[in-house]
């Protein structure tokens, strides 16, 4: 069912409201909050874990959900894969974990409140242009509908340092010399450079020294161009995917390890630390 702020399911609905219509809102004063958060766990990286927490909800219909009269739902839905799946919540709060392989790209997520059997629902702020403070709710019924929130799902987990650079060969630049495109049709991080230079970068993945060479000096500066512009102008880039990825990582990441908040300490993160190699001894 696709959000339509302010009109009528016929009965009250708990929806979210902005800040000049709570007052109009089916439950007066009652603005249906949800929080989620989309990321892969470092320990887990086949399980794409789903974290919510529901906010302003009105006591009648927790209640409801408590006396299994009603229950929470979270709906998945990932067009990319043609994945769509409804899942019971037990809770306000916690997590659904999704096997990796079912989500990628965009996808979006909402939670309901259904009735799952005929009662009466009494509430004291039922908007009064309902006319009444109780009704019966019947089985089948939604009680509750959030936003339709949407986040871009990317199952690498830097392991591979290329997932979210694209790199093209420019004859008008000098071996050394590179260019980094952000604002990209393709919404990955363009990367132009001279003939010679992608031609050491390729091979510089052949053994683990010179890996970690071209992550310090090649990708690490990259993606704290990146980074930088992305905390500088967030509404420019948010919602490109490159941003998307970057921000999820580095929430997934923080999970397990603290993380400075400089842009190039982010990079650093998100490449696992290359440089500790450098100072623990390798090249």
């Amino acid at each position: 069912m696709k959000y339509q702020p302010y009109k009528s399911f016929g009965y009250p609905v708990l929806r979210p409201s902005e800040n000049d219509q709570i007052e109009n809102a089916d439950y007066v004063g009652w603005n249906f909050q949800v929080e989620l958060l989309s990321r892969i766990p470092p320990a887990a990286a086949d399980t794409v874990l789903i974290e919510y927490d529901l906010f302003q909800l009105v006591p009648a219909l927790e209640k409801a959900v408590q006396e299994n009269k009603a229950e929470l739902l979270l709906m998945i839905s990932c067009r990319e894969t043609f994945f769509t799946d409804v899942f019971k919540l037990s809770d306000k709060s916690g997590s659904v974990k999704i096997k990796a392989d079912l989500l990628h790209g965009n996808t979006e997520f909402s939670i309901f409140i259904k009735c799952i059997e005929n009662f009466e629902l009494e509430c004291a702020q039922i908007n009064e242009e309902f006319g009444y403070k109780k009704f019966l709710a019947e089985k089948g019924n939604i009680l509750a509908q959030s936003y339709t929130y949407r986040a871009f799902i990317h199952k690498e987990y830097y392991r591979n340092a290329r997932s979210i650079v694209s790199i093209s060969i420019s004859e008008d630049l000098k071996d050394g010399e590179y260019t980094v495109s952000l604002d990209t049709q393709s919404q990955y991080i363009e990367v132009s450079t001279g003939r010679a230079l992608n031609r050491k970068i390729n091979g510089m993945w052949s053994s683990a020294d010179t890996k970690i060479s071209v992550l310090n000096s090649f990708y690490v500066p990259i993606i704290t161009q990146a980074i930088s512009n992305l905390r500088e102008k967030p509404e420019d880039y948010q919602d490109l995917k490159w941003a998307q990825i970057i921000e999820a990582q580095l929430q997934s990441v923080r999970e397990d390890t603290p993380v400075r908040e400089e842009p190039h300490n982010e990079a650093q993160a998100l490449f696992k630390f290359p440089l500790s190699a450098i100072s623990e001894g390798g090249n």
